[in-house]
């Protein structure tokens, strides 16, 4: 199984067909020995020919020297001590590479704590999860193992000195929040709303890979013996150093990227294409396979990670849209006001009615609070010369 040839082949074969071996198991045991894999540097490719020749001459003499039955219990016991001893070898000299190749399907496996609550969380393992009160956060790994914590209301170190790149961590920032995450290779991620980040405490030898679920500004740190790969619901991107934002939510049916400095490779699992981006280019990837690049103002893209939000004419209820969305709030607009246009930029640190005063105070407008839902009204007011709704 490990280096097959002709007379294997055929002898594996034929105990198969007479059905003196159960299919499934054989199968199932290939599929063992196919997943396995050691890097060179633990067992030479020379010390396993070896080894498969040892189990070969010991093949032989046994097939000289005893009857078919003692042969087929030789086969199961082989196969059974064979994967015993690759599987006792992984488990003192795995490498990370090997467990990386399956990197995103086994982030996408990582679950979110099941109650993720209205807090900045911090999951270290399942019974390791850190709370963090207040708007915003700043979490910084360094090279010796520690993690040092700060919110607005506490500061905490923690030791993962202990963690491997096979440990993975998750940072999920509830809505109306965001965070700032300084990484063990030096790459600094913003964070923003409703967005969770899955990433190994330490990086392997050989690539950077996290997941993203929400929206991120990546500052990548360069390395070039280790690509920084991204994974999101349909899209991988890899860099060396480079600087871009991500928009990608997996309950939506758009995602999107903007390339701010250096270059990107994109892949998308929509329709199967890569592309290189450029700076100022954005690629938009939909559901239904349409993937386009194009040219865009990247600040347009990039001030949330300051806490700003910016719009030029654009319509109020497109506006509270976006309100709706970073806060998790209800907004809605009544029919009189929705199409109004506004420009003006504002700062998503505020509380909503903060925002909502500020904005009533240069529009026509006012609002509504009715158990934490909001309505946009006309405002009252004779200088405006409009009617109330």
């Amino acid at each position: 199984m490990i280096n097959p040839c002709h007379d294997s082949d055929l002898f594996w074969a034929n105990l198969r067909k007479e059905k003196e071996i159960d299919e499934e198991s054989f199968w199932m045991a290939v599929y063992l020995f196919d997943s396995l894999q050691v890097l060179p540097e633990n067992i030479s490719s020379q010390e396993v020919e070896d080894l498969w020749e040892c189990i070969q001459v010991s093949n032989e003499r046994e097939l000289s020297n005893k009857k078919r039955k003692k042969l087929i219990y030789l086969a199961a016991s082989i196969l059974t001590s064979a994967a015993a001893v690759l599987f006792f070898l992984l488990t003192i000299n795995i490498s990370p590479e090997v467990v990386n190749n399956n990197t995103l399907l086994s982030i996408k496996e990582v679950k979110p704590p099941s109650d993720t609550g209205e807090e900045i969380q911090l999951v270290l393992s399942e019974n390791d999860v850190i709370a963090l009160d207040g708007k915003n956060a700043d979490i910084k790994y360094d090279n010796n193992g520690k993690i040092d914590v700060e919110s607005e209301y506490a500061k905490l170190k923690k030791d993962i000195r202990n963690n491997t790149s096979t440990n993975y961590n998750q940072l999920i920032v509830p809505n109306g929040k965001r965070s700032k995450l300084l990484l063990q290779d030096g790459t600094t991620i913003w964070v923003n709303k409703g967005t969770r980040i899955v990433y190994p405490s330490v990086f392997d030898k050989h690539k950077r890979e996290i997941y993203v679920d929400g929206e991120v500004y990546l500052d990548v740190e360069k390395d070039h013996q280790r690509p920084f790969i991204v994974h999101t619901k349909s899209l991988s991107m890899e860099v060396l150093g480079t600087s871009f934002t991500i928009k990608a939510y997996e309950n939506d049916t758009e995602e999107y990227v903007v390339l701010v400095s250096g270059s990107l490779k994109v892949n998308s699992s929509v329709d199967n294409s890569e592309s290189l981006l450029s700076p100022s280019q954005m690629l938009i990837s939909r559901q239904g396979g349409e993937v386009a690049v194009r040219t865009v103002d990247v600040e347009d893209y990039i001030l949330w990670k300051e806490g700003l939000y910016r719009y030029e004419s654009t319509r109020l209820d497109e506006i509270m849209a976006k309100l709706s969305e970073y806060y998790g709030k209800d907004i809605k607009c009544t029919s009189a006001v929705a199409g109004m246009r506004c420009t003006g930029k504002l700062d998503l640190k505020d509380e909503l009615e903060s925002v909502l005063k500020g904005i009533s105070s240069t529009a026509p407008i006012d609002y509504k609070n009715n158990n934490g839902s909001y309505l946009i009204i006309h405002k009252k007011n004779k200088a405006y010369g409009i009617n109330a709704d």
